[in-house]
């Protein structure tokens, strides 16, 4: 049986409203509506093909496909969750769904191996198949999918992240429980994330690799695993609530954060030359944080998302994120990056000045700049990812917006990733901004809205009060 075809029986697949339980789709697509399971092995409710589908119908996951983990975007990518009919893995398949993993592409970037079964019983009283049963689900079937996987994701290239799920119980003795085999089967997955991290991680000479390989372990958590043991040993429940410092059991949703942040730690939302960060610079890095001054970039105090053209190639938008601070009232000064996130790569920069310093800069200096005033009053410029509540932040943005709407602005693009660059090439590219409608595709930036949380329309409405000063003549070249 080949590869895909073996992971096709080992993967639980999350998929959208078409379930198909064939055993030879095996690459998941993520979706917000409904999930579809394929189980590990057959079962007595699945049969020998060891399928299943299902639609899980508790409350407590109602919120799939809200996007409560957008902050770890994950669209696009492709990831194989075992386990995921129930508890942790469910819970983990849907923080996938919400960090935006839709589409199936070529390749696999991730696996999170949650699958796993556990028997109460005192360890002199286990017979050879019991022992056998669970570790062939609790540690062979983990190994197995994750070196399905990685066998996949090196035939396409692809780097990315698997997390194995252990437990607490893997490093301790879980005090009143008696399951000596289940724990020594978690103990088991411990090691092995690190011997796989330590095989699959650097960068080989054909580029495959560059999988990072995690663990997870979770303390005492309510799943359906453990609701049966507190039926099968009295006070268990009581004694587990007391050992723990906030006095209850963790929820499955209160692990998706740490899961996700496993399968972050590669850049997933854009693609750049060069390897992962090596052992040493990422430890460079987290030291140089804390033990180095960055007073320059502390000064900056405000986020814009707006959108330039290039001036020697109008029909080209490029979005930019603006991360700005004051050199005084007069002049600011703004990093732009093409995303606001922490893979995002630093593509320009914009300098922004008052109309009285623009009217001494000469002719010919003056048509380098651009006004803002379609962009503010076109609603296209916002202050996005406020955390304040959402009154409070549109009157503070607006009121940024009429000191704004009066600025001259000179951009200079040194990354064109818009035409797909892997590095900065050619010469700097001097950028404009929009000063009429019909100029721009506003869809560019409905798309920017959905993924900030902004409206345009919104915006445009609430600055229509906001005076509109006249432009320069000299402003604006670009456009004439």
């Amino acid at each position: 049986m080949s590869a895909s075809r073996r992971l096709g029986y080992l993967a639980r697949r999350v998929v959208g409203s078409n379930v198909n339980p064939s055993p030879l789709a095996i690459l998941p697509r993520l979706h917000s509506t409904r999930c579809a399971t394929a189980n590990a092995a057959p079962t007595p409710d699945t049969g020998a093909a060891g399928f299943k589908a299902v639609t899980p119908g508790l409350n407590k996951h109602a919120q799939v496909g809200n996007k409560r983990f957008a902050d770890f975007d994950l669209a696009g990518k492709t990831f194989v969750v075992t386990g995921g009919a129930r508890g942790l893995g469910l819970a983990l398949a849907e923080a996938l769904v919400e960090a935006g993993g839709k589409e199936q592409n070529d390749g696999i970037h991730g696996l999170v191996a949650a699958a796993g079964i556990q028997q109460i019983k005192p360890a002199a009283d286990y017979t050879p198949e019991e022992a056998n049963e669970i570790l062939s689900t609790n540690y062979t079937a983990v190994l197995m999918s994750a070196s399905i996987t990685a066998r996949v994701m090196f035939k396409y290239k692809c780097r990315g992240n698997i997390c194995l799920i252990a437990s607490m119980s893997g490093t301790i003795a879980n005090k009143g429980l008696e399951s000596p085999v289940y724990n020594s089967s978690k103990a088991a997955v411990i090691q092995l994330a690190r011997n796989l991290a330590m095989e699959w991680s650097p960068v080989q000479e054909d580029g495959t690799g560059g999988i990072r390989v995690n663990c997870l372990s979770p303390g005492h958590i309510m799943t359906p695993i453990v609701l049966k043991n507190f039926e099968e040993v009295p006070g268990l429940h009581e004694t587990w609530c007391r050992e723990n410092m906030m006095g209850r059991l963790a929820e499955p949703s209160e692990f998706k954060g740490a899961a996700l942040a496993t399968m972050d730690t590669l850049p997933v939302t854009h693609e750049s030359l060069g390897d992962p960060l090596t052992a040493n610079n990422t430890v460079l890095t987290s030291v140089s944080s804390i033990t180095q001054s960055f007073k320059p970039v502390e000064n900056i105090c405000a986020h814009f998302n707006a959108f330039h053209a290039y001036a020697d190639d109008l029909g080209r938008a490029v979005e930019a994120n603006h991360y700005c601070a004051h050199v005084n009232d007069d002049v600011r000064q703004c990093l732009l990056y093409d995303s606001a996130e922490k893979d995002a790569r630093l593509i320009g920069i914009e300098y922004m000045i008052s109309p009285h310093i623009y009217e001494t800069l000469p002719p010919e200096e003056r048509r380098l700049w651009h006004s803002h005033v379609y962009e503010v009053k076109s609603g296209m410029l916002v202050m996005p990812n406020s955390m304040v509540p959402e009154a409070a932040w549109d009157m503070a943005e607006k009121r940024e917006m009429e000191q704004v709407v009066t600025l001259y602005g000179k951009v200079y693009h040194l990354w064109q990733t818009d035409k797909g660059h892997k590095v900065p090439l050619g010469d700097p590219k001097l950028m404009t901004s929009f000063i009429a409608d019909g100029q721009l595709d506003f869809g560019l930036v409905e798309g920017r809205d959905e993924r900030f949380g902004t409206n345009y329309k919104q915006k445009k409405e609430s600055r229509r009060d906001i005076p509109s000063p006249t432009r320069h003549p000299d402003a604006d070249a670009s456009w004439s």
